[in-house]
């Protein structure tokens, strides 16, 4: 399937399309586009290939208005999600309990215009000449699928909203966006939206939520049309041609030598202890585990990060590059952070797949002070944000890294911060469901329900979220890989470790390996899976902070 993959893109990169009659395989190539090279791979691979075209459907005509090609973190993005097929782990979505008077039909047409002013809500994705393209479907007249539950509790919807949620799509059929909504009375509902990961990202999913579809809802409640006083999206489809034209062009070489130069001597596997062998190709089966560190302690990191004329990003990048250090023995450590990859603003409020993970290279030696792992990860971040803009997918082609069915290439650990703002209270509902307050959503009252979202797509995810009630911290893991009591031992041990950190730093003389010894304790809980809870460091220059932060 990998080598199939590569065989298929490196046909779509020359230009050359391919197509079959069930027996042959056609090629209508550019001139002097097809070596002797490519000619051996074509010959050995044609069953396979004239296989691969007989089995998935063709569109008809790529260079209609509603068709266009995908882009590179798109495409990567599609072929990944085929080792998943009858899985879920690359839905998201969002549910939550909403109490008040409901009116259903406002509901259903604000979730249609929706769909009319997001065209990406209404993509399918199909093969052409082997290569995925993606179509813009035609708009329903509703979107909206109503369950009745007035014989149901709370607890049962939510085990069948769960289930539902959790049903695969179908990336070949559109509609690729649902909405359930469970009637258990007169003002009270459950709702659930559920699309793919490739049509939508985290910051178009939140500005979905908390800004177009109350706007949507209050206006057809009303009698009105919804949105009538905002511009249209500039299309998705635009930011497809700009990356692509960027790819040909003198800045897309001069990006990728910037990146290849960053990550030199600095690429290898991290290879974390775990707790049962790696199988041999990923399971997407994940867990999470959580912690909230409080009000004062978050401002108290604020205050620290901003002494140290960094962020708190990068100083949760720093800590956390620290602990894996000490788990993996290893000094070069790569973590990747989604950036929106939304550097045109005419693109704000354009829904898409737009995210694109940046490889931050952190090195922690025992030699390292504190002050210089912070120094690096304030200075990754700040490389990968101005070298955004070249898709990861190609960073890991030029790089030549091997694939593997079992892990994710360049690096198996992610971090993501969420940036606060008015999205933050339903991003924290998003993370932690019934342990979020309720958020007004409209003239109605929201209790959020936590899903299992993108969970074991990578090794180990850290989420943050700052927030006014603290900062709420999700470890996210590969459970064919970890306990969840392993995870948990790692994200006490990251909480110590900020505090550590904060201490030794500000001491102006910790170093990587004491701090190591400090925050682990004997460094042999977090190998045997059995890291204990933590507390943060006695007489810890953090703690001081708070004091003061809380007075």
């Amino acid at each position: 399937m990998a080598g199939l993959r590569e065989l298929l893109e490196e046909l779509r990169r020359r230009g050359i399309k391919i197509s079959t009659d069930g027996t042959t395989l056609d090629l209508d190539a550019p001139k002097g586009a097809v070596d002797a090279e490519l000619r051996d791979r074509l010959v050995a691979a044609k069953a396979d290939l004239v296989a691969h075209l007989s089995a998935t459907p063709q569109t008809t005509d790529p260079h209609a208005p509603n068709q266009f090609d995908l882009s590179e973190n798109q495409r990567a993005l599609y072929y990944q999600m085929q080792l998943d097929r009858h899985g879920y782990a690359y839905n998201v979505g969002f549910a939550g309990h909403l109490d008040g008077a409901l009116d259903v039909t406002a509901l259903d047409q604000a979730l249609v215009a929706l769909t009319h002013r997001h065209p990406m809500l209404r993509a399918a994705f199909s093969l052409e000449a082997g290569a995925p393209i993606q179509t813009i479907g035609p708009m329903s007249r509703s979107v909206l699928a109503l369950i009745p539950a007035t014989n149901l509790t709370e607890a049962e919807v939510e085990t069948q909203l769960q289930n539902q949620y959790q049903t695969p799509f179908d990336l070949e059929h559109s509609p690729l966006f649902r909405a359930h909504l469970w009637h258990l009375g007169p003002d009270r509902h459950t709702l659930l939206i559920t699309v793919p990961h490739i049509i939508i990202d985290g910051w178009s999913l939140w500005r979905l939520l908390a800004d177009d579809l109350p706007h949507a809802y209050d206006a057809c409640r009303a009698g009105k049309e919804p949105f009538v006083d905002r511009e249209d999206p500039r299309p998705f489809r635009d930011h497809v041609a700009n990356q692509a034209a960027l790819l040909t062009s003198a800045d897309g070489e001069r990006l990728w030598k910037r990146w290849d130069k960053a990550l030199a001597g600095k690429v290898e596997p991290l290879d974390m202890p775990t707790d049962t062998l790696r199988p041999k190709r990923k399971a997407f089966d994940g867990g999470q585990e959580q912690l909230s560190l409080s009000p004062a302690k978050q401002a108290a990191l604020d205050v620290y990060a901003t002494h140290a004329g960094a962020t708190l990003p990068a100083v949760l990048s720093a800590a956390f590059a620290m602990v894996l250090a000490r788990q993996s023995g290893r000094q070069n450590i790569i973590i990747g952070m989604p950036m929106s990859g939304r550097l045109d603003p005419s693109f704000a409020d354009t829904l898409g797949y737009f995210v694109n993970p940046m490889p931050l290279p952190i090195t922690v030696g025992s030699a390292n002070s504190l002050e210089a792992v912070l120094r690096q990860a304030h200075e990754a971040i700040g490389f990968a944000l101005d070298h955004q803009a070249l898709p990861l997918p190609i960073i890991i082609e030029r790089l030549g890294l091997p694939r593997d069915p079992a892990r994710n290439p360049l690096f198996d650990v992610n971090i993501a911060v969420q940036s606060p703002g008015p999205s933050s209270s339903l991003v924290r509902g998003m993370m932690l469901g019934a342990k979020a307050p309720p958020s007004p959503f409209g003239p109605l009252t929201m209790r959020a329900i936590a899903l299992p979202q993108q969970q074991a797509l990578f090794d180990l995810t850290l989420e943050a979220v700052p927030a006014d009630d603290g900062l709420h911290l999700s470890l996210k893991y590969d459970r064919s890989l970890f306990d969840g009591s392993t995870v948990f031992g790692l994200l006490s041990q990251f909480e110590f470790a900020l505090g550590a950190f904060a201490a030794g730093a500000g001491a102006g003389s910790g170093s990587v390996s004491c701090v190591g010894d400090v925050a682990l304790d004997d460094g042999s809980g977090l190998v045997a899976g059995r890291g204990p809870v933590a507390a943060w460091p006695a007489g810890c220059l953090l703690d001081g902070v708070a004091d003061q932060v809380a007075c």
